[in-house]
């Protein structure tokens, strides 16, 4: 509980519905191109729902733990929205198709991590409805780093 107020934390691995309107709207500012791009973990164990769009590839990030991703192609508005039937999981890695920013919310962790423009950085971090912090390559993101929203 924080200042009388009891708050849960955001659900690992997901981007909450109610952050992902005010950063679509700043994240649209910074791009001109749609679709975006949203990279799924293919580890969930559930299908994707057909209707939102249509599978383009399935691609292997080198990441830690050699994580499969299966890779979509559609509009902004899709940030934020649930990609897998029977659970509320979305998008793990969105990028807009001009490269002007990416975004990643592992599956494993209570945060997102943004990267664009030094403007773009300074919009997520001035926006009242986004619990934003500037970050840097030395920042220890594990599970346990988050000291706000750890379990």
């Amino acid at each position: 509980m924080i200042s009388g107020v009891d708050i849960e934390p955001p659900d690992a691995g997901t981007l909450p519905w109610p952050v992902s309107g005010p950063l679509r709207a700043i994240l649209s500012a910074y791009t001109d191109w749609e679709p975006c791009w949203f990279g799924v973990w293919d580890g969930y164990g559930y299908r994707v729902y057909p209707e939102y769009m249509a599978k383009t590839k399935s691609i292997q990030f080198q990441t830690r733990g050699g994580r499969e991703w299966d890779l979509y192609r559609g509009p902004l508005s899709m940030l934020g929205t649930p990609f897998l039937h029977l659970t509320y999981e979305t998008a793990g890695l969105v990028w807009s198709n001009d490269r002007s920013w990416w975004m990643t919310t592992d599956i494993d962790l209570h945060s997102s991590y943004i990267g664009g423009t030094r403007n773009l950085i300074e919009d997520i971090l001035s926006a009242l409805e986004l619990e934003a912090w500037p970050s840097s390559p030395d920042d220890n993101i594990t599970f346990d780093s988050d000291t706000l929203n750890s379990d």
